[in-house]
């Protein structure tokens, strides 16, 4: 590999440093100072190990010598170094599948998988990419399926695999893309063309609305705020959904705005046809219930009955839960790494598109 292809790579004079620590009694045919390297990609980028690019050594190699530096052994179960060495090739294999998983058959939620054939095909039938103005040196295929690592992995933009295009040219289709609201049409014609493959119609007739705080990187200041009841230093999400959990619009604040506050933008994004009410709870009431009933909807809070105690799955506000709990799948999405809460919405837009096209073409699997 060549030296510095990373921002995370180790300088020859921190290799010479590091070298004279470093003794394994495992001779492998990988060098030692890519598997180094590829920790550190892990620990600077937040990766998971299986999303590691493939000018590292595999992603098992690599994970062997983390455990057996760090945590003192080979393989994460309750076997002896003895017992390993004891078993047979077949033992071995079937042991390794049973703690790593078939990794070659992981669905769109456990491991990064490449833009396949089929879901290139459903994203260019809806027409909502632009044509080519100009001769291109980049496939927009490989465009695409590197923002899709982007936001599955969290890696940043200098940090994409030499396998994607430059950094500068997926950031500029990003950005580019997110200015003349592409993203945002995508979205909407998949969550369209998702209900239509289970014969509903394309838009639906009733939003869940919810918020969370997550937290900020340090050292962005545009859109903070402390969320006093959550202790989070940082922006609060707000999403909105139809009762298969699909996200049809989101909206970024800083966390210590009140739900109730700046209401009318989300609002202004609803789908107009088919769209009746609007389920929230109770600390939407004020800007936001006034902007749904604007619209001539119906803005209903639903909560707990107060005569229950601790957790109560609520009728169909569960389900935004529920996208939240989908949303931590991608790596982008588990702090705000952005600097501009335009660039966080369109985060969680994207998710939602790879979460609709995982259902409408899904990944080809081994039996």
């Amino acid at each position: 590999m060549a030296s510095g292809r990373y921002t995370s790579d180790l300088t020859d004079r921190q290799w010479e440093h590091l070298a004279p620590l470093l003794r394994f009694q495992r001779r492998s045919k990988w060098p030692l100072r890519e598997v180094v390297n590829a920790i550190r990609y892990v620990l600077k980028n937040g990766s998971g190990w299986r999303d590691v690019p493939r000018d590292f050594p595999p992603f098992p190699t690599v994970y062997y010598y983390f455990a057996k530096s760090v945590l003192g052994f080979a393989r994460p179960y309750q076997l002896g170094p003895c017992a390993c060495d004891r078993a047979g090739t077949g033992e071995k294999r079937a042991i390794d599948e049973l703690v790593w998983g078939s990794y070659t058959t992981q669905t769109v939620a456990d491991v990064y998988q490449p833009l396949t054939d089929c879901q290139l095909q459903v994203i260019t039938s809806l027409g909502i990419l632009p044509h080519a103005s100009r001769q291109r040196r980049h496939c927009l295929r490989h465009v695409v399926a590197a923002i899709w690592y982007v936001c599955r992995t969290g890696c940043q933009w200098r940090a994409l695999p030499p396998n994607y295009p430059p950094w500068p040219v997926v950031y500029y289709y990003f950005r580019r893309w997110q200015e003349q609201a592409v993203w945002q049409r995508l979205n909407i014609a998949l969550n369209e063309r998702d209900r239509q493959r289970e014969k509903r119609a394309p838009e639906p007739a009733m939003l869940c609305v919810d918020a969370q705080s997550v937290k900020l990187l340090p050292c962005i200041v545009e859109g903070r705020g402390l969320d006093g009841g959550k202790l989070v230093n940082g922006r609060k999400r707000h999403i909105a959904v139809d009762t298969g959990g699909r996200i049809w619009c989101a909206h970024v604040t800083a966390a210590n705005v009140a739900d109730s506050v700046d209401g009318e933008e989300p609002v202004a994004t609803f789908p107009r046809q088919r769209l009746e009410k609007g389920l929230t709870d109770a600390g939407y009431r004020g800007a936001f219930a006034q902007a749904v009933e604007a619209r001539q909807l119906t803005f209903e809070v639903a909560s707990r009955p107060p005569t229950e105690q601790g957790f109560v799955p609520v009728a169909f506000r569960w389900v935004v839960e529920r996208t939240f709990s989908w949303l931590t799948w991608y790596r982008r999405l588990v702090h705000d790494y952005d600097f501009t809460t335009k660039s966080h919405e369109t985060w969680l837009l994207l998710a939602n598109c790879s979460l609709c096209l995982s259902r409408l073409a899904p990944l080809a699997t081994k039996s």
